[in-house]
């Protein structure tokens, strides 16, 4: 999941959930913007997933004079020209969100932007869903939400399992970052900074292991002098200086696209260190992004891409539908119209900002991800339908969101947790308005 980016001094967090792609458990709430507690799931269709509608609430104000989004997980968030910060979707931080530790959990969930406490000046933010990272005017870094082996910068798994506020991470901030990014899909943290990379958390997958870290920023000297990067499964891949893009890590899906499959003794131990891996045909590249199991570049005006579709961060394969769906080497995706100019991906999909700020996707659908009105799988690129004025862009697991000119966001796709932000939990195949 890809944005724009500052290339000197950058700064780099690269987050992963396990299992981060796979269909989250269906939620249930009301419109308001207080927290709704997930009960019974929503009317499913005759293939089993959550009804899909279009539909968008009459007599609600627009979230009005947003400066940046991010998304990630089942998680959106903006921040606000007063320097606040807004938050809407899953909420991992709560007595009842025990993620994978307590028998029939409850999450709670956010279906309208909902105020982060005790935050303010905030200038970068990235969320992977269940942790959240925010920098500050003075550079301060804080975090919240799920703790795993000292992902928010907390010592003590066990006895801090979720960091309920915006808490000071005085190792991150020592970096003095300039720029956030996270992944969903994946175990991993890494962080960028004067063109070194960083890993911390709860697993060390830039090098093929899932051996905690902690708190304490560990140096990844092999990836030193990457500009840009993005981690999604546990493949990462990166722009260096001049272009060239490499790719790191198992990459069973293809995300080398060198033909071959780097599974390298993952997820069974003993790990080895994975060497960085040229791909060929990909050049000149100016934006990157990874997804559970494909990866694509802007390389002049193509997007090019290579890599499975996978619908689950599990690792097991791709369902009947999907497998015949597989680049061994990059390709550029047909259908593009103009000049691309930022791209972002979601588990088994991935959109293009256009230079005129169309916005156009292609890959994995069931949820409406692609915003062109259907749930059906494309190949191609599709035009997302009713949106225009474009200038930027953000991606979930199975939802987009863009982020318009009149500095209002529209979001389509998944809606399960309310991560569209437009006061209901129903998933949307056209862009619909985040409101108030």
């Amino acid at each position: 999941m890809s944005h724009k980016m500052v290339v000197l001094c950058s700064f780099i967090i690269v987050f992963g959930l396990i299992a981060g792609c796979e269909k989250g458990a269906p939620g249930h709430g009301s419109d308001e913007s207080s927290p709704s507690q997930a009960t019974p799931p929503p009317t499913q269709g005759s293939d089993g997933n959550q009804a899909t509608a279009d539909i968008q609430e009459d007599g609600m104000v627009s979230l009005k004079s947003v400066r940046a989004i991010t998304a990630g997980g089942d998680r959106t968030c903006a921040i606000v020209d007063d320097g606040s910060l807004k938050c809407w979707g899953i909420n991992f931080n709560g007595p009842d969100s025990e993620y994978n530790k307590v028998k029939d959990k409850v999450h709670v969930f956010y279906p309208k932007p909902t105020a982060i406490p005790g935050l303010d000046k905030v200038i970068k933010v990235s969320t992977n869903g269940a942790t959240t990272c925010a920098i500050q005017g003075n550079g301060d870094v804080r975090c919240w939400g799920i703790n795993p082996k000292g992902s928010t910068g907390v010592l003590g798994w066990e006895s801090n399992y979720y960091t309920a506020d915006p808490t000071l991470f005085k190792e991150l901030t020592e970096l003095e970052p300039s720029n956030l990014v996270m992944s969903s899909m994946a175990g991993a943290l890494a962080a960028q900074a004067r063109e070194k990379v960083y890993a911390w958390g709860p697993r060390d997958l830039l090098l093929g292991s899932l051996a905690a870290i902690g708190t304490t920023p560990k140096e990844e000297v092999f990836a030193n002098g990457v500009v840009k990067m993005s981690l999604a499964g546990a493949a990462s891949c990166g722009i260096f200086q001049g272009g060239k893009v490499q790719c790191w890590g198992p990459g069973r899906f293809g995300q080398f696209g060198d033909g071959k499959e780097h599974n390298i003794s993952f997820p069974v131990p003993p790990y080895s260190p994975i060497n960085l891996t040229d791909i060929p045909g990909v050049g000149a590249a100016t934006d990157i992004t990874v997804g559970a199991g494909h990866a694509c570049a802007i390389v002049d005006k193509d997007v090019l891409c290579w890599g499975s579709v996978v619908t689950t961060a599990t690792y097991a394969p791709a369902p009947p539908a999907l497998a015949d769906f597989n680049l061994s080497k990059p390709v550029i995706i047909k259908g593009l119209v103009g000049t691309p100019t930022a791209l972002a991906s979601g588990c088994a999909h991935t959109c293009v900002l256009m230079e005129s700020g169309a916005v156009q996707c292609w890959g994995y659908n069931a949820h409406g991800e692609l915003g062109n009105g259907n749930t059906d799988n494309q190949w191609s690129f599709v035009n997302v339908v009713g949106l225009a004025g474009a200038k930027q862009l953000a991606a979930g697991n199975n939802h987009t969101c863009a982020l318009l000119g009149d500095d209002t966001i529209k979001c389509w796709g998944a809606n399960d947790w309310g991560q569209l932000g437009n006061g209901n939990i129903i998933n949307q195949t056209k862009p619909v308005t985040v409101v108030e």
